[in-house]
């Protein structure tokens, strides 16, 4: 099993392959206003980041629920220089947060709406899926490079769809199988779930044609066990491609997936010179740009603490000050 590790991205995921690309665009149609939408909170780290470099004004809307769960990404999103606008209106969660981006959009025609997910009119799903299908193609090239052949199955969350679409688009017209894990919850026959491609009803929001978790008058349920929104499961993707090309296959209940994650977890060894390897380039890199500096990393350490190590090590090479905090 081959993890493609888009958390050692900038800003701890995907979100930025898009949101830099988004900015580039919204650059050169001359707008001074970003704004985004955001519910765990790495879009809008990722949008304020960009927002940062590029010395744009930045404005996230986030629902009144997230901002409570999510405070450390509120927080970075404020040191980037960001204003993070609550939504207060029905759950205060995700939904909300895209439906009062929207309006503030159509209202302001110096804003660009960065939208983070494979949703939305077009052409935000097609956008979306061509900044994000580098993490296929990058895939497809280092399984080669590993292996010499191709995967046998490719496997990917699917809750917006851009990281999905973004693994997936490479491997369309491959023989893989595609796996795409949608939230199970409870149980698919317990209606606490997010399963909106299982679910398979077809509804229209936020200017697109997807899958929904619905009710009969087209409105989007809610758990309220958990006083939240089950998130929308975007369909974006399928209906992007070719018909009849390739089987999908969704959904895994909360219990089978952390049983297989902690299996997973145990089971996968870090290639320490691999890691060494990497960081090493990316320090030589850095002197070659700035010359004489000293640089930090801060990051989790294991009971070795193998990263202090490397650190310790690289930086020796380089001639460079090297502290611990």
């Amino acid at each position: 099993i081959y993890l493609k590790r888009e958390d050692l991205n900038h800003t701890g995921a995907h979100k930025i392959n898009n949101t830099i690309g988004q900015i580039l665009l919204a650059k050169r149609m001359n707008k001074t206003h970003i704004i985004a939408e955001t519910g765990a909170g790495q879009h809008g780290v990722a949008t304020a980041t960009v927002c940062s470099l590029f010395n744009i004004k930045c404005t996230i809307f986030m629902g009144a629920e997230d901002i409570k769960r999510q405070k450390v990404n509120v927080e970075k999103m404020k040191l980037l220089g960001a204003k993070v606008k609550e939504v207060t209106r029905g759950e205060g969660t995700l939904k909300e947060a895209v439906d009062e981006a929207f309006e503030y959009f159509i209202e302001h025609q110096d804003a660009f709406y960065l939208i983070g997910s494979a949703v939305g009119p077009t052409p935000y799903p097609e956008m979306v899926k061509y900044f994000q299908k580098v993490i296929g193609e990058e895939a497809k090239k280092q399984i080669l490079e590993q292996e010499k052949k191709l995967p046998k199955a490719i496997i990917a969350c699917v809750g917006g769809g851009s990281n999905s679409i973004g693994l997936f688009n490479d491997f369309i017209k491959e023989d893989v199988e595609i796996f795409g894990i949608e939230g199970a919850g409870k149980g698919l026959k317990t209606g606490k779930h997010a399963s909106a491609i299982y679910d398979n009803k077809v509804g229209i929001l936020h200017g697109m044609k997807t899958y929904i978790i619905q009710d009969d008058d087209g409105n989007i349920i809610y758990d309220e066990e958990k006083e939240r929104e089950v998130q929308t499961k975007i369909n974006n993707i399928i209906n992007k491609l070719p018909t009849g090309v390739k089987d999908f296959k969704y959904s895994f209940n909360d219990h089978q997936l952390l049983v297989d994650y902690k299996a997973l977890v145990i089971n996968n060894k870090y290639n320490y010179d691999t890691l060494y390897n990497s960081w090493k380039k990316d320090l030589k890199r850095l002197t070659d740009i700035f010359g004489d500096a000293s640089f930090a990393n801060s990051g989790s350490c294991n009971s070795q603490n193998k990263s202090i190590q490397l650190n310790e090590t690289i930086c020796s090479e380089y001639n460079l000050k090297c502290s611990r905090w």
